[in-house]
């Protein structure tokens, strides 16, 4: 193959991109893969290359160069390509995002990531970049290679290039979680403000509620008022109108006896002037004027009768004036309540717009606690594997050496690291899962082979509490189709947490392959649950408390987790539970599984405060 090795690049003017795929070919040939004598093929994926002359000396290599007597297959690739396809994928300049994104796809695998001019160590493999001078020199991140799986032969080094400092990439990613946890405290005060603040605006709109309800009732005391009013000022006018005619009545009454008095009085004018001619008839005369006398003391008692009518016809006319003068206060009162009433509804529609706002940031501080529990712990994963990966290397070396001083506390901090690791994935789970990107990958699974591999996990934890695992495998044809990652993780939940909570009894696990649906049921016969904490199982970082003292390890996001794990594939989970009897936990999962689009988790604000709690136990 007439492929130019990188030295002799650097002492000849080549072309910049030969050079590059010359060193990518030196780099493939030494590492070492875990399978690489049954492979076929050594795949290369070109990771959005730009370049089209490097893209094309590239795929060159399908036709000339061969890898350890396989051929090479090298092909363009996208973000929508499997990365895991391909064993190894060089990326042209790309973003920290992309670069994190592409770890995460192919975390745990033996792929191999070469990357061209990266800025951020800590997310690279191999990473080419050039010097002040023009020279294409390379720099080699062991610790990532070793945690995918590959072996890095000594003869990469002698290439030509450095070896990253991975100490230091260490202490940079310390100082950097310092500043995110000052930043985490920062945006938490923030948020204990707002939500004061809201409680106070919620506050405030009860007691305006109060005030609307005390006016409404004010407003329909008022009307009834000016109703009684007007009905009350109708009688007066009545008694008034019937005043009125009775007077007129009277009057008239009073003329005709005046009339009567005149006729009377030119009659006694006749009787006096026929005095001397009438002497016999002076007794009739004399009775006859007796008589009248009587009529007109009758008459000045009618008289003194209309007098007292006329006074209470006036005191009426000025109760009906007050009455009038009370309906005008009255109407001034309502105009007064009305406008006051429009005050407190612009006031009001004022508050609801301020709590509109307050709910907006709400949710946008939510979106960016997601977004940030996601970079956090990404951030914390890659340093935190490769902490696990010397450590392993470190004991090793101690237990061939026979110094057995530091072995065990060195264990202890593996095991600390592995269950801080868990709560990071779990993190990291629960981030995707609010974030609405948690993937399905649908596939037949061999029920077998899941149930082993979980038993698998809780092995250590069996041994040690004693316990007696019973296992029930319906192996009813055809397989189902399921995401295996997540079964795995759901079974190794239940079952860790029911070892973990009994100690020399038995676990049941019964795993029935139906036509129309896949059960699992794990059984224990513990400490069991109260009916209290059985309904608070489910909440994330809720961890169970036994007898009001003990408190179990965890970080009370496995059962969360596993509850939207199932709710993504379409099913549900049950929990029965008894104190000092056991816990059953029944899996249901409609077969075929159809992915639930639809679900997504909103969480509480003060998670962010159980995240720190979690992280500083672990």
């Amino acid at each position: 193959a007439a492929l130019v090795t990188p030295h002799s690049a650097l002492s000849q003017p080549i072309n910049r991109s030969k050079v590059i795929v010359a060193y990518t070919y030196n780099f493939a040939k030494n590492i070492r893969w875990p399978n690489e004598r049954q492979a076929s093929r050594f795949k290369i994926g070109l990771y959005q290359v730009s370049n089209e002359a490097l893209a094309a000396d590239f795929l060159k290599l399908n036709n000339r160069n061969r890898f350890k007597n396989i051929p090479f297959e090298v092909s363009r690739m996208d973000g929508d390509h499997n990365l895991t396809d391909y064993d190894l994928i060089f990326v042209e300049a790309a973003s920290d995002k992309t670069i994190s994104q592409i770890q995460s796809a192919i975390a745990g695998k033996p792929i191999l990531l070469v990357t061209l001019a990266q800025t951020n160590k800590r997310l690279v493999m191999i990473n080419l970049f050039e010097t002040n001078n023009q020279r294409l020199q390379f720099e080699v991140n062991k610790a990532n290679i070793i945690n995918s799986g590959l072996k890095p032969l000594p003869e990469l080094i002698l290439l030509g290039g450095t070896e990253i400092d991975v100490a230091a990439l260490y202490r940079e990613g310390q100082n950097s979680l310092v500043n995110v946890q000052k930043s985490l405290s920062a945006q938490q005060q923030k948020l204990s403000r707002l939500q004061l603040k809201v409680r106070s605006q919620e506050q405030n709109n009860a007691r305006l509620k109060s005030q609307t309800q005390q006016l409404n009732r004010d407003i329909a005391r008022t009307q009834k008022t000016n109703t009684e009013l007007k009905q009350e000022l109708e009688t007066l006018n009545t008694t008034i109108q019937e005043s009125k005619s009775i007077i007129d009545l009277q009057q008239q009454n009073l003329h005709q006896r005046q009339r009567e008095l005149d006729k009377i009085s030119q009659t006694i004018a006749s009787r006096e002037s026929k005095l001397t001619w009438l002497n016999q008839t002076i007794i009739y005369q004399e009775s006859l004027l007796k008589n009248q006398q009587s009529s007109i003391e009758e008459l000045d008692q009618l008289v003194l009768t209309q007098k007292y009518s006329l006074y209470f016809l006036w005191a009426l006319v000025a109760a009906v004036t007050a009455l009038f003068a009370v309906a005008i206060l009255a109407y001034r009162v309502k105009r007064s309540d009305n406008q006051r009433l429009a005050r407190r509804s612009q006031e009001l529609q004022t508050a609801r717009d301020k709590l509109a706002m307050a709910k907006k940031k709400a949710e946008e501080a939510n979106r960016a606690k997601g977004a940030f529990l996601s970079l956090m712990s990404h951030e914390l994963r890659t340093p935190l594997q490769s902490i696990i990966g010397y450590t392993d290397v470190i004991i090793e070396s101690l237990r061939m050496e026979g110094n057995k001083t530091y072995t065990d506390q060195l264990v202890r901090v593996n095991k600390n690291g592995e269950r801080l690791l868990k709560l990071i994935n779990n993190t990291l789970d629960l981030a995707k899962i609010e974030a609405g990107k948690m993937q399905v990958q649908l596939a037949p699974i061999q029920l077998n082979t899941l149930v082993d591999d979980a038993v698998d996990n809780i092995k250590p934890l069996l041994t040690e509490n004693h316990n007696i695992l019973n296992i029930d495998i319906d192996k009813h044809e055809p397989m189902p189709e399921a995401d295996y990652d997540k079964l795995l993780l759901i079974l190794v939940n239940l079952l860790s947490n029911a070892t973990k909570f009994t100690k020399n009894g038995i676990i049941t696990l019964t795993v029935k392959n139906g036509p129309k649906a896949l059960t699992i049921t794990v059984s224990d016969t513990g400490i069991g649950l109260s009916q209290e904490e059985l309904s608070q199982i489910f909440k994330q970082f809720h961890q169970a408390i036994h007898q009001g003292a003990q408190t179990f390890k965890g970080t009370g996001l496995g059962l969360s987790i596993t509850q939207h794990f199932c709710e993504i594939m379409g099913g549900s989970i049950d929990a029965h539970s008894e104190e000092g009897k056991g816990t059953d936990f029944i899996i249901t999962l409609p077969l075929p599984i159809r992915v639930n689009e639809r679900k997504f988790v909103s969480t509480d604000n003060s998670e962010v405060s159980n995240i720190e709690k979690a992280l500083a136990q672990a």
